[in-house]
């Protein structure tokens, strides 16, 4: 998994601990469903295969989907680009390090599985 996973991921999961998801569930599919509007009969912003791919590394968000994700995150654009620049640029530890900021708590124990490959 990808250190930018894990930490969309950990902040997805983390609004549904703090009781902050409607449908208090740690599924995709209930944080894509508690993040969209379809007041004008639209899809969903993100499928849930989509952001499985984006949490398990296997694909990296698009600048429009990033602060899509920011918004749904409740956190600033400005916050979610910093750690995804930070998993992209910085060395692993180093990007570790810059990501704790935005998530006291979490050891990033499932981003150490990451391929040494995707860090250099």
């Amino acid at each position: 998994m990808h250190l930018l996973g894990s930490f969309i991921k950990y902040r997805r999961e983390t609004l549904n601990d703090v009781g902050l998801a409607e449908h208090g569930h740690h599924s995709r599919a209930g944080f894509i469903l508690d993040t969209t509007t379809f007041e004008d009969g639209s899809r969903a912003w993100i499928s849930e295969k989509s952001l499985a791919n984006i949490e398990n590394g296997q694909n990296m968000p698009s600048l429009p989907t990033l602060y899509r994700l920011a918004t749904a995150l409740q956190m600033s654009p400005e916050d979610l680009f910093s750690a995804a620049a930070a998993a992209f640029i910085l060395p692993k530890d180093k990007a570790k390090e810059e990501m704790k900021k935005y998530m006291p708590g979490s050891d990033f124990s499932a981003a150490d599985d990451a391929d040494d490959e995707d860090w250099d």
